[in-house]
This record gives C-alpha cells, sequence and structure tokens, in this order.
C-alpha cells in the first residue's frame, strides 16, 4: 500500500484515551489530550514499515525498534483484544488487515523484516540475534493471542 501516510492513522481514531499534557518550566496550564494507544502506534508503524520494504534506503532501523519496544512494554491480551477491536471496525479494518499481513510475513522469523530492522537498530548495545529472536517470540505470542481470544 503506498499513499500520503494518512491511511495508517485510523486506528487512533478508535485506540486512544485522554492524556494530561502539562508544560516542562513554570507554567501551569494543562490539557486533556486523547492520545493514541500502543495498538494504534503498532499498525502505524507496520504500514509504515510496509511501504517501505520495496524501497530499502527508505527503511529505517528505528521503526523495528519501535515495533519491539511496544511488544515489549504492553501486554500480548491487550494488544490482541485491540487489535480485534480495530479489525472489526469499517474504519480500521483495512489497514488493520494490512498490518496483521506484514506481521505474519515479516514478523514471525528472526530472519524477518522486523526482526533485521530492531536488530540493526540495537547496534553494539545489545546482541542483534538476541534482539530479532526476541522480537519474532513477541510477534508469535500477540498473533496466537490475536487467534485465540479468552
Amino acid at each position: 500500500m503506498r499513499g500520503s501516510g494518512g491511511e495508517r492513522l485510523e486506528p487512533a481514531i478508535i485506540d486512544n484515551s485522554p492524556t494530561i499534557i502539562s508544560a516542562l518550566d513554570a507554567d501551569e496550564r494543562r490539557f486533556a489530550i486523547r492520545v493514541a494507544g500502543p495498538t494504534a502506534l503498532l499498525v502505524a508503524k507496520l504500514i509504515k514499515i510496509g511501504e517501505r520494504l520495496d524501497a530499502p534506503t527508505r527503511l529505517a532501523a528505528k521503526d523495528g525498534l519501535d515495533v519491539l519496544r511496544i511488544l515489549q512494554t504492553t501486554e500480548p491480551e491487550m494488544l490482541a483484544s485491540t487489535l480485534r477491536r480495530l479489525d472489526a471496525d469499517p474504519l480500521s479494518t483495512e489497514v488493520t488487515g494490512t498490518a496483521l499481513q506484514l506481521f505474519q510475513s515479516e514478523g514471525t522469523s528472526p530472519h524477518g523484516a522486523l526482526a533485521t530492522l530492531s536488530a540493526q537498530a540495537v547496534g553494539v548495545l545489545a546482541d542483534p540475534g538476541t534482539t530479532a529472536a526476541s522480537l519474532s517470540f513477541l510477534v508469535e505470542d500477540l498473533l496466537d493471542c490475536y487467534e485465540t481470544p479468552g
């Protein structure tokens, strides 16, 4: 899928929650702003990566690491539940289906594009092989939760 990038944002309309935003300095103003949830962010990252697979020079290793960090910090059952909700909503079903296909094709192997990108991003800070294996394990876990509700 190729487009302006707006097509990856539909899930944020559904998966979001109010968050209080305040200044870092002495300004005391505070605002409640709806912020995209982790599943919406995950779908957006996957779509972005998928759009760039045919143009490897446009791929950013950081995007793979962002996927890994979301998977590491969010319970797979919660992600799976929200993915099912996004997949069932006409507004986000297409983009969610595309993200799930990318998870299947590029995320379940330590040699897939998602694992490779995350491994490249860690550089010398962590073992790239362990990072790639972790990502593929977490993707498998999420997909198992998605396919087996409850």
